[in-house]
């Protein structure tokens, strides 16, 4: 079982013809199997969206990348933004990579992903 916290997907660009969507996910509990879920997440969005698919067929966009970050690291960042509470909450799809820029400044790698600090 896993419990996912908050999300936000952003766009990534790999070059001028094809991209992909960037999960940057905060896990209550992990899944057992990273690669499995990461698999799984893929297969779904592709059942669901038929334009995925077909996006997915001609190239043009790629597998999911995802990012697992360290607990908090979303409410961490609300709070700074002075943002916590009722009508608030993280953004679920962006059309650009500026949250993404925030979070990567402080991106560390470790044997389990990718871990964020803020």
């Amino acid at each position: 079982m896993l419990l996912v916290n908050d999300y936000t997907v952003v766009p990534l660009f790999m070059d001028t013809s094809s991209g992909a969507h960037q999960w940057i996910i905060e896990f209550e509990k992990e899944p057992d199997n990273f690669e499995y879920f990461v698999a799984l997440l893929y297969e779904s969005l592709k059942s669901q969206n038929s334009d995925y698919e077909s996006k997915i067929n001609d190239c043009s966009l790629k597998v999911p990348q995802v990012i697992k970050v360290l607990p908090n690291l979303f409410y961490n960042w609300l709070k700074f933004k002075n943002k916590l509470g009722g009508q608030n909450k993280v953004p679920r799809l962006c059309n650009d990579r500026k949250i993404a820029k925030i979070f990567c400044c402080s991106f560390k790698r470790n044997s389990t992903g990718f871990l964020i600090k803020f």
